[in-house]
């Protein structure tokens, strides 16, 4: 309580401010390395995403569609070159296969493929190589792999002791 005429705060007002301070504190400690895994989480779903896109367009374009992967991101390509329905090769630069920039990404998040590979989709939307992606990341994501088979995409969780992606 303050005495009369006097100004300034008490002492249990300070430390109720203070460890309102100490709490806000420890949440955005705590945000923060909630925010760098799902950061890691999303890039690995919008490939997965972007994947599956690219396999309904090779579907519905019945077309060669190619995924260019680096370890820091994708590109995926539309074969279209020559015209019109390509010949079932990768070739990039002007005037050759189409970049389709909705469909490419660039990692930003500290997120790296472990292991790159270029997977080539048919027109019947199988995909080539069967193939396991891991997306290395710092934090530790519920899912930070994708599994490959020709008919199927699926999302796992990484496991270092079979060097495979164990889908979930």
């Amino acid at each position: 309580m303050k005495g009369r005429g006097k100004k300034g705060f008490t002492l249990i007002e300070l430390l109720v401010v203070l460890a309102l301070m100490a709490v806000l504190a420890a949440i955005g400690f705590n945000l923060d390395g909630w925010e760098t895994k799902f950061r890691a989480e999303s890039d690995m779903k919008r490939a997965y995403s972007d994947l599956m896109n690219a396999r309904q367009t090779a579907a519905t374009q019945k077309r060669m569609v190619f995924v260019q992967m680096t370890n820091n991101g994708y590109t995926v390509y539309a074969d279209t070159d020559p015209a019109p329905d390509g010949d079932g090769q990768l070739e990039t630069g002007p005037g050759q296969d189409t970049k389709l920039t909705k469909l490419c990404e660039t990692f930003g998040s500290g997120v790296q493929i472990e292991n790159p590979v270029n997977i080539s989709i048919s027109p019947d939307g199988l995909l080539s190589p069967a193939a396991s992606i891991y997306f290395q990341s710092q934090s530790a994501p519920q899912l930070n792999c994708l599994a490959l088979t020709p008919t199927d995409i699926s999302m796992g969780l990484w496991n270092s002791t079979k060097n495979d992606c164990d889908i979930k």
